[in-house]
């Protein structure tokens, strides 16, 4: 699975993948098209978690949280792979706000 991307995994649902993200099943639903009734998403099913933004060269953490009225906290918890330091990571895409 690719960056801002989950994998559900067997006997996971919707609600479940939900609260590990910190938003609510609807958000995820409404995001990702593809799962046709939401009490019976697919097992391994890539799920699109969020609205996407590209680290570009200049950005810290705290302008883009600034910019997209997020929590540095909550930034941090969506992309766990990178750290204060978003410079580093000049063109990945960022998960910039709450999951779909």
């Amino acid at each position: 699975v690719g960056r801002c991307a989950y994998c559900m995994q067997q006997g996971e649902s919707l609600y479940s993948v939900a609260l590990q993200w910190r938003t609510n099943w609807l958000d995820i639903w409404s995001g990702n098209s593809d799962i046709l009734n939401p009490a019976t998403p697919p097992a391994y099913s890539a799920l699109k978690m969020g609205p996407i933004y590209r680290a570009m060269q200049h950005d810290s953490v705290i302008a883009v949280a600034a910019r997209f009225a997020v929590s540095v906290d909550d930034l941090l918890f969506w992309n766990p792979d990178i750290n204060s330091n978003i410079s580093r990571a000049a063109g990945l895409p960022l998960v910039v706000d709450k999951p779909l």
